[in-house]
């Protein structure tokens, strides 16, 4: 090797092997190199995917939990009305017919378990406003049943049990009318959390 040419008949065998076995490995490099490349940028497409899927799972779980929520409000709702509607079924009893209702009535038993219900559905003053209209419907029907018995014995219902009987009627009419600000802004599915 002079002058800066390659003797080619000096070149042996394990000489052109290692210039070979260099070369390939150097392609072979180049390739795994540019495969490798391709891998993380198939790679960084699949994280942008998962992401979008996340994003997706995100916005679905969010929809979820609103629609718990509002299946929640919704049932919550429909306790609340029940309560409502058999405060509304007692009472128009009540003012239609003051005698006690027998043992066993259905509207009687709704009401006692929507009054005990509504402890845990509704603010205080509701329980408190129901047991009221309880306490009215039962002094009611003992002036009825006392005005019954009066009228049995005496042919007269008895001085002052006729007032009574009609301010108790009056009340509970008055209650009836006004039963929705009783339950107030709770018996709004808007406002049922």
């Amino acid at each position: 090797m002079c002058g800066g040419t390659i003797e080619w008949t000096a070149f042996t065998w394990e000489a052109f092997a290692t210039l070979v076995t260099g070369i390939l490995a150097v392609i072979a490099a180049v390739v795994i190199g540019v495969r490798q490349s391709g891998i993380a940028s198939a790679q960084t497409d699949i994280a942008g995917r998962q992401a979008d899927i996340a994003g997706r799972q995100a916005e679905i779980l969010q929809k979820q939990v609103a629609l718990d929520e509002l299946k929640l409000r919704a049932d919550l709702f429909e306790k609340r009305f029940a309560v409502y509607d058999a405060t509304r079924h007692i009472l128009s009893q009540a003012i239609q017919d003051s005698k006690r209702p027998a043992r066993g009535d259905e509207r009687e038993t709704a009401f006692l378990i929507a009054k005990d219900q509504a402890t845990f559905l509704f603010r205080p003053s509701v329980s408190d406003d129901l047991h009221s209209i309880w306490m009215s419907i039962c002094a009611s029907q003992a002036v009825r049943a006392e005005m019954d018995a009066n009228f049995a014995r005496d042919r007269d219902y008895g001085e002052g049990l006729p007032e009574k009987q009609l301010n108790h009627s009056l009340w509970q009419a008055e209650r009836l009318r006004t039963l929705s600000d009783v339950f107030g802004d709770e018996l709004k599915l808007t406002h049922a959390a």
